[in-house]
């Protein structure tokens, strides 16, 4: 299934995050029962005795329910690295720190190996195409993406992949994370799984190039 999007709402909200654009902010915070289900910070930047406590009880609840098929060996890493940009992983995305980071090293192995079938075995399905016009091809099994996989892997993706890093992660709750602007998005199919790439997103990729190249311009002594 194709279909053609308007990205721009993602890219300025991805901006937004990154610091790239200046963004106004939203006229209500988020409510102190939303900051204890994320970990996320609470609007204007102090976070109250109460909601640092609901935060730390929602996300050891949330850890907890990940942890009962998980070895007790990873919990530790688990637990101090459970947040990112403010976000906590397990309540935002259902998984921990242990598989993001084991879920990015296997990307980059991959594509440093330029394995194939190994990075098909790191993809969501349905897995979705999102090329440079912004126009969206949904695939639903291992053999359209197979057909499609050079145009849709080529070289910038592969080194997006060879370079990807936790530190630049952006996790949004409910929806999964990002890098690059949302030139790749990672989703966990199952509680306690490893993230696995959704959304490979060309239309995005040139709007981070630009980004970049306008940041690059505007740098003190350029």
């Amino acid at each position: 299934m194709t279909i053609r999007v308007n990205a721009k709402p993602v890219f300025l909200t991805a901006l937004c995050v990154l610091g790239l654009a200046a963004c106004a902010p939203e006229a209500d915070g988020p409510s102190d029962a939303d900051i204890a289900r994320v970990g996320g910070p609470v609007a204007g930047g102090a976070v109250s005795a109460g909601a640092a406590e609901a935060q730390a009880e929602a996300i050891s609840n949330c850890l907890d329910s990940i942890w009962e098929a998980q070895p007790e060996d990873e919990r530790a890493f688990d637990r101090a690295n459970d947040q990112i940009g403010g976000v906590s992983v397990s309540c935002a995305m259902s998984t921990t720190a242990t598989k993001f980071v084991d879920a990015l090293d296997a990307l980059r192995a991959a594509a440093e190996a330029e394995d194939r079938a190994a990075l098909l075995d790191a993809l969501n399905i349905p897995f979705y195409y999102i090329d440079a016009d912004g126009v969206t091809t949904q695939l639903t099994d291992a053999d359209q993406i197979n057909a499609a996989f050079d145009r849709i892997f080529d070289a910038r993706v592969m080194g997006l992949l060879r370079r990807i890093d936790l530190a630049e992660v952006t996790v949004v709750p409910g929806e999964g994370a990002f890098l690059e602007l949302g030139s790749l998005w990672l989703v966990a199919d199952q509680n306690g799984g490893p993230p696995k790439i959704v959304t490979v997103n060309h239309q995005a990729m040139n709007e981070a190039d630009a980004a970049r190249a306008r940041a690059l311009e505007t740098e003190p002594g350029e």
